[in-house]
């Protein structure tokens, strides 16, 4: 029974191991570059060429650009410890 049970659970570990390790990637590069660089460049693209100069707008973009970089990272910094965790289980 609680050899079965530990098989179990190695292998639910084995499972997340992989899911976080793909889920790292595309949770970083999702957050860092689309979400807050690509999506905030283009506004602040448009906003210029526009020539609505709304100093907050565009301070808000540029603020969002300096943080995508940082974001990302610990998005996914954070699922590839715990791809690490799950890694420790797989001896």
């Amino acid at each position: 029974m609680y050899t079965s049970i530990k098989k179990i659970e190695k292998k639910i570990k084995f499972i997340l191991k992989y899911v976080f390790f793909i889920g790292a990637y595309i949770v970083g590069v999702y957050i860092g570059i689309y979400l807050l660089m690509y999506c905030s460049v283009c506004e602040l693209v448009s906003i210029i060429k526009k020539g609505h100069m709304d100093v907050l707008i565009i301070l808000i973009n540029l603020l969002k650009i300096i943080l995508a970089i940082p974001i990302g990272s610990a998005a996914w910094g954070i699922m590839y410890m715990l791809y690490n965790y799950c890694r420790g289980y797989d001896d």
